[in-house]
């Protein structure tokens, strides 16, 4: 599984180099959607390819959702959403009450 992002790197007037890359993301399949409301845009390996070395418009008939099965949810603990939290606890499924 990759993530479709686009790359960029050039020089500054200062003569520094900057670089800078996105993830591109689109709307979410029936698995992801009653969670978000956009999931990044994930290819399969025989898309790989053609996003990085194919046509604009080749390109273009990749941005779609992953098939439904691609990914899976699954109840987390709340602390997954602050940033300050860095723990091996965070993978770990939640227990609903």
């Amino acid at each position: 599984m990759a993530f479709d992002g686009l790359f960029e790197q050039r020089r500054e007037d200062d003569g520094s180099t900057l670089l800078s890359f996105t993830i591109l993301t689109t709307t979410p399949n029936a698995d992801v959607e009653p969670l978000h409301n956009r999931v990044p845009l994930i290819l399969a390996p025989q898309a790989w390819d053609t996003w990085l070395a194919g046509s604009p418009d080749e390109a273009q008939v990749l941005i779609q959702p992953a098939p439904v099965g691609t990914l899976s949810t699954r109840p987390v603990d709340r602390r997954v959403g602050a940033v300050r939290n860095d723990d091996k606890g965070l993978i770990e499924p939640a227990t609903l009450l």
